[in-house]
């Protein structure tokens, strides 16, 4: 396979959520992926901003509702979600996006 730098947003990145239970994210994000998360939203707050963080990077998880079926990624879903799992994927994704502000 030939070398590139071009992402291939089809390449995706496993968290263990623990309890056999995880999500997946890109692997690498491009410039693209990250302004599409901005280009409406110049005024939007951080937990507006981290909520379109989610939605747009978890590509596929195995998390399942009560009934045992695979539930469907969708904000709805994210705020069910405990916050120590929120905690444990949001700061990988925003690694990969460089949001740390200097201080």
């Amino acid at each position: 396979m030939a070398k590139s730098l071009f992402i291939d947003e089809t390449d995706l990145e496993k968290i263990d959520l623990g309890d056999g239970f995880w999500v997946e994210i890109p692997l690498k994000i491009s410039y693209g992926m990250a302004q599409d998360l901005f280009n409406n939203d110049s005024k939007a707050d951080s937990v507006a901003i981290g909520k379109k963080i989610l939605l747009k990077f978890i590509k596929s998880w195995n998390l399942t509702d009560k009934d045992g079926a695979i539930a469907k990624i969708s904000e709805k879903n994210i705020n069910k979600l405990p916050f120590e799992i929120i905690q444990k994927i949001t700061p990988i994704i925003e690694a990969k996006l460089y949001l740390n502000k200097k201080k």
